[in-house]
């Protein structure tokens, strides 16, 4: 006669063959038929009746029609994230992107072409061949996370520099060859 086990969800005992072999000689703690039936009434919305929950009990259509967050379920004034995920969501969004601008940046050279500054605070990319406020415009006037992304993706293309904010402020107005003469002054220092 084979060996019984008691199932932690019906609480009968059951042939050992009735528990799904878990690896290293052991079983579940329940039996088959409770484990196939397990969540079988919570798979269902508890407003609507026809969408599977993401979170919770609700789905998120139920939830976003109430005002609740979309990641923690608590009714919100903010839309689909309550405050402190939408701080949190925030916060990831911000270091992704610090993570993308330093990768471009240092693909780019990680200094100013131009002084020579290396202080990530103050660089930014530069169209070599100037056009960027065109190029920006052809694009739908992506900010500047956005442009950055799509630098990367496709795989960081030629005809671009870094420049710091100064030296780019000074190419517009000034001109290149102006900034360069400036910038190997004796009295310029950084």
């Amino acid at each position: 006669m084979g060996t019984f086990k008691t199932c932690n969800k019906c609480h009968l005992p059951k042939p050992i063959e009735s528990f799904q072999p878990k690896g290293k000689g052991k079983r579940r703690a329940v039996c088959r038929s409770c484990w196939r039936g397990r969540g079988k009434i919570s798979q269902l919305c508890s407003s609507c009746n026809l969408k599977r929950p993401s979170r919770g009990t609700k789905c998120r259509q139920c939830h976003r029609d109430e005002g609740g967050c979309w990641d923690c379920a608590a009714i919100s004034p903010f839309g689909k994230w309550c405050e402190l995920c939408l701080e949190k969501a925030n916060a990831e969004k911000r270091r992704r992107m610090a993570r993308i601008r330093a990768t471009v940046l240092q693909h780019y050279g990680g200094k100013c072409a131009y002084c020579g500054v290396a202080a990530g605070m103050f660089l930014t990319i530069d169209h070599i061949a100037g056009g960027g406020k065109e190029h920006r415009k052809s694009m739908g006037e992506p900010n500047i996370c956005k442009w950055l992304y799509q630098l990367s993706i496709r795989g960081f293309p030629t005809g671009y520099q870094v420049l710091c904010w100064n030296c780019n402020s000074a190419k517009h107005i000034y001109g290149e060859e102006a900034v360069r003469a400036a910038v190997t002054l004796p009295e310029f220092v950084i």
